[in-house]
């Protein structure tokens, strides 16, 4: 009882929102005389109880009878007992506030609110009060359109609700026209004062630079007496020595945290392109966390600052990535900047992006112009109106009709798709292509001896850093590698030793690394091609498990011969290898049918395991 008697408003401010507040609070329960009389006692006393039983007849009931037959006597008497302050319906210090709630919902607020005061739904003759009230709270242009609308005042309630919410609208849009025309006129002033104050500290140094350093030397007596010395001439006086340079201070950098939406972010692709583009060439992470650089200031600039803050404080900063450009200068992606941040990059020579890797004889500041100069490449029209090469293209001459008919279609195919390619990378009647590091043909794919080799030469780590971008690099070839996973648990222990985050800190080489280090690059560089599944044969899986690692072969028997298409390797999850042999066992099959389903393709496969599995 004390607990729903809190929730209830003071019944001496009016009766109606009281009784609302009862009904909506006890709405799943049936209450009893008993109920009512206690409530009432504990919220006005014992009289007005007594006075509410004599006026509605209901001294002789009991406290258990119910209360619904007499509800509507009681709040009667009630609202008659303590009437609603007011003549208003308690919304006349309301204020409609554009950028707040939408028209609808301000007017459903406005009517719940005069519903709690009053007790009832303003309709009838409380409706032209209800409407009167309403308009008083709105702004005093909205109040002049709806008095000029004639005969506004005689329609249905609807009609002048459409009107009050057409009028809602028009001042919102007004509203945030009139704040989008400040923001970019305080932009522009911004500039301008920016500009001012750049040009005067380029004339001030200009003037610093050109200001002759003069050493005048005042007449003085010679020897206490006598005539006063010559002035020496100041062109004669030797020049003082030029200044060191100063320090160039650090750039502030004005920009937005990278914001993507969508299932794969630009971060996710580089992640899966990552151990190719690490075979290509040694990538430092930037030092600064992802961001798209919008200007560049040598000096801090409060005023700068503070108008980013109010222009973008109610504006969702959205900015797509596309394309991942890869060159001597290091990797990035291409930034796409909405209408709101046009007007703020401010970066001469380079074009919005978000960097991602830095070559080691660079710096961010280079992978702007690199995607700059990546986006202007010229392509000019083919005969195929939805190909264009790049501009510089050399034309094949079509000594071979047929294999040209192929290649319109490839184009054909590839345009509809949109993508675009360069006529000399299409190869056909091929008896092998090399693409990404793979030599595929002839019925297999394998790795390059170009990528086997500098495997097998490259140096050893000596950081965790270098140890990562080691591992990243035989990852892209792991599935020539029988359990691989087991043959790097060593080196990956190096740098869990170290922790991850950890990127400079030095490896403990051990004996057993250095096992498994020499171990790993033997066993990539005598890797084996893998061969073409033939879909009408069944395929066969062997999985097997040795304590936390799981690996698998993928096979097929063709000619007689065992042909291998895939090996896996993983490891059993923590929570998993506590489980009993045939379960973990089970695990290792799901997983390793799991990691072969993208060349099964569901067609029937024979598991072979170490344990029975059922």
């Amino acid at each position: 009882m004390s607990a729903l008697v809190e929730q209830l408003p003071p019944l001496k401010e009016g009766a109606g929102a009281w009784i609302r507040k009862l009904e909506t609070t006890t709405s799943q329960d049936r209450l009893a005389m008993g109920d009512i009389r206690a409530l009432v006692t504990r919220c006005a006393g014992t009289v007005t109880t007594a006075t509410l039983d004599r006026g509605t007849g209901t001294r002789n009931l009991v406290d258990r009878d119910p209360f619904d037959p007499y509800q509507n006597q009681w709040w009667g008497l009630l609202k008659e007992q303590f009437p609603t302050r007011g003549t208003r319906g308690g919304i006349s210090g309301i204020r409609y506030k554009p950028g707040g709630e939408e028209g609808a919902a301000y007017l459903k607020r406005l009517e719940d609110t005069w519903e709690d005061v009053n007790g009832s739904h303003p309709h009838g003759l409380n409706n032209s009060l209800f409407r009167s009230e309403v308009e008083r709270t709105l702004p005093q242009d909205i109040q002049k359109k709806l008095q000029d609308t004639v005969g506004l005042s005689t329609n249905d309630h609807p009609t002048w609700e459409a009107h009050v919410l057409h009028h809602l609208e028009r001042y919102e849009e007004q509203a945030k026209e009139d704040k989008d025309e400040g923001a970019s006129l305080r932009l522009q002033l911004v500039k301008l004062q920016l500009k001012e104050q750049q040009e005067k500290e380029k004339v001030r140094k200009n003037k610093d630079s050109k200001t002759a350093h003069h050493m005048a030397m005042e007449p003085a007596p010679q020897g206490g007496g006598g005539q006063p010395m010559t002035p020496m001439t100041p062109a004669s006086l030797p020049q003082p020595p030029v200044p060191p340079p100063a320090l160039t201070p650090v750039p502030q950098y004005f920009g937005p945290p990278m914001i993507d939406e969508g299932t794969t972010t630009i971060l996710t692709d580089y992640a899966n392109w990552k151990p190719w583009i690490d075979a290509h060439g040694c990538f430092h992470p930037p030092p600064d966390p992802p961001h798209t650089t919008l200007a560049v200031h040598r000096q801090p600039d409060e005023l700068y600052q503070d108008e980013w803050n109010r222009h973008m404080e109610e504006t969702r900063i959205q900015i797509a990535h596309q394309d991942i450009y890869v060159g001597p200068e290091g990797v990035a992606a291409l930034a796409l900047l909405g209408e709101e941040l046009e007007q703020w990059y401010d970066v001469s020579g380079s074009v919005p992006h978000l960097t991602l890797g830095i070559a080691p004889d660079h710096f961010a500041s280079s992978l702007g112009p690199m995607v700059k100069e990546a986006t202007q490449s010229e392509w000019r029209p083919t005969k195929n109106p939805l190909i264009h090469r790049q501009k510089g293209g050399k034309d094949v001459p079509d000594k071979h009709p047929k294999e040209n008919n192929d290649r319109e279609q490839v184009l054909q195919t590839l345009a509809i798709a949109g993508y675009k390619c360069k006529q000399e990378k299409l190869h056909l009647a091929q008896p092998h292509v090399v693409f990404l590091g793979r030599r595929i043909g002839e019925d297999v794919r394998g790795m390059t001896q170009e990528s086997k080799t500098a495997i097998l030469k490259h140096p050893k780590p000596t950081n965790v850093q270098q140890m990562m971008a080691f591992l990243g690099l035989c990852n892209y070839s792991r599935q020539y590698v029988p359990d691989y996973t087991e043959k790097t648990a060593e080196l990956r222990g190096m740098i869990s030793a170290q922790g991850a985050r950890n990127l400079k800190a030095k490896l403990e080489w051990t004996e057993p690394a250095e096992k498994a280090f020499e171990h790993l690059k033997a066993s990539l560089h005598e890797a084996a091609a893998l061969q073409a599944p033939d879909y009408e044969q069944p395929f066969h899986l062997d999985v097997t498990h040795r304590g936390p690692y799981v690996s698998g072969v993928l096979w097929q028997k063709q000619q007689g011969a065992r042909r291998i298409f895939h090996y896996h390797s993983g490891t059993l999850e923590a929570s998993e290898q506590g489980l009993p042999p045939c379960a973990k066992h089970l695990l290792a099959t799901a997983q390793t049918l799991k990691k072969t389903a993208g060349i099964t393709l569901n067609y029937p496969t024979v598991v072979h395991t170490s344990h029975r599995v059922k």
